[in-house]
């Protein structure tokens, strides 16, 4: 039978809670809580909706769509995100996750958002879908003296409840400067915050906040019974005075645990540390040693081409005087189209002539968005055979052209 999508009013909840506790076991939300958690997606349609799919009147999947507003080269695009996808057991491999993607990018792109994110769990079935890996990220599990110490201050100050507006205006703040980054609600703190096991504490100056740290306490089963690494959630600050007050924090706590295990965009982390390797001995070289596990973040997909240039600033990109006609496979779309279209950076139009072309460049919709993204260089795609250039002489200049200041970073949790 055809599966029907539709956003779910009537949600059945013990149907949709055991639809997603079989899809991800190790989910730790209690049924109270996610019927509660139900409740405010369905009564605050806006931001996040609820659908499910149906084949007739069994409800056999569920996923929830999310409205994002992204800093994408310094100015503010929106973005469409997908979470919570999952399959009844019953029905798994009869295509219906490929069904909820199609209708999903169908959505947006019916209400004129091109550019989708998402959270992949099985990142080579979304790449076939045209999405393209994100910027990476680097967990680390250091000691706590390996951060360094520097005179305190009394800046630092626990949060609660209560800061719950001012943090998360903090963070929209620094999403200004945040290439990749999308803005956030507060019931995206609010959970944190409330949670009696996370701890925050916030840089205060001036009656302003300039940095946070989210922490908590885990012990370390089973190799390690009575002992606990301190595990930072997140941490965004404005200067390296904030940061060298949290890194002091960080320190002094080394009496209490074992390790502190952090996980970041910033791939140049382990400079910061006298002494970066984790306890994992990973030897697949005699002389080189583990630093850090890297992990994949979100996946992008610039679903149509010419629609997102269209929405494009006119500054986004750097002048450069050249034409370039794309050709871009799009695999597992229904209709398996390519999409052609000629753009001049200069002018910042669309050409319909291919008599002015300067170059054509040939690849499939993951890339293209991976590099549009400035997660993929241009000039480590053609090294790598991911992308044909008719004229290699433009290779520096095509790479000049869509590289980022820095890598996209994504932290709202979906």
């Amino acid at each position: 039978m055809k599966l029907e999508i539709r956003k779910i009013h009537d949600v059945d909840y013990e149907k949709t809670y055991k639809i997603l506790s079989n899809s991800y076991p190790d989910m730790s939300l209690p049924k109270d809580k996610a019927f509660a958690w139900f409740d405010k997606i369905r009564n605050n349609f806006g931001s996040r909706e609820f659908w499910g799919g149906f084949i007739g009147t069994q409800q056999v999947s569920v996923f929830v769509t999310n409205n994002f507003t992204m800093n994408y080269r310094g100015k503010f695009i929106s973005a469409g995100g997908i979470g919570m996808v999952a399959v009844d057991l019953l029905h798994k491999k009869e295509k219906i996750c490929k069904e909820m993607i199609e209708f999903y990018e169908d959505y947006y792109l019916e209400r004129g958002t091109s550019l989708l994110v998402l959270y992949p769990f099985r990142p080579d079935f979304y790449h076939k879908m045209g999405f393209g890996f994100g910027s990476t990220l680097h967990s680390y599990s250091i000691e706590a003296q390996q951060f360094s110490r520097f005179p305190k201050t009394d800046k630092l100050e626990y949060a609660n409840e209560a800061n719950l507006s001012e943090i998360t205006n903090f963070y929209n703040q620094q999403v200004m400067s945040l290439h990749g980054a999308m803005l956030r609600e507060e019931r995206e703190f609010e959970g944190w915050l409330s949670n009696p096991k996370m701890r925050c504490l916030i840089h205060r100056e001036n009656n302003d906040i300039s940095g946070y740290l989210f922490f908590y306490f885990s012990e370390r089963l089973p190799h390690d019974k009575g002992s606990f690494d301190l595990i930072i959630k997140e941490m965004q600050f404005k200067r390296v005075d904030v940061w060298r007050q949290l890194s002091t924090f960080l320190n002094t706590q080394s009496d209490q645990v074992k390790r502190i295990q952090y996980t970041t965009y910033d791939q140049d982390f382990y400079h910061y540390v006298g002494n970066p390797t984790n306890e994992t001995k990973l030897y697949h070289h005699p002389i080189h040693q583990n630093i850090s596990v890297e992990k994949t973040g979100l996946m992008y997909k610039i679903a149509e081409p010419k629609m997102f240039f269209e929405q494009l600033a006119s500054d986004t990109f750097s002048k450069a005087e050249i034409i370039i006609r794309f050709e871009l496979e799009n695999e597992l779309s229904p209709k398996n189209e390519k999409f052609i279209l000629t753009y001049d950076f200069h002018n910042k139009i669309f050409v319909t002539s291919e008599l002015k072309t300067d170059l054509t460049i040939k690849m499939n919709l993951a890339r293209f968005s991976s590099i549009m993204r400035g997660a993929l260089s241009f000039k480590t795609a053609v090294r790598h055979g991911l992308v044909e250039i008719s004229k290699e002489k433009y290779i520096d200049c095509v790479d000049n052209l869509f590289r980022t200041m820095n890598k996209p970073e994504g932290y709202n949790e979906f």
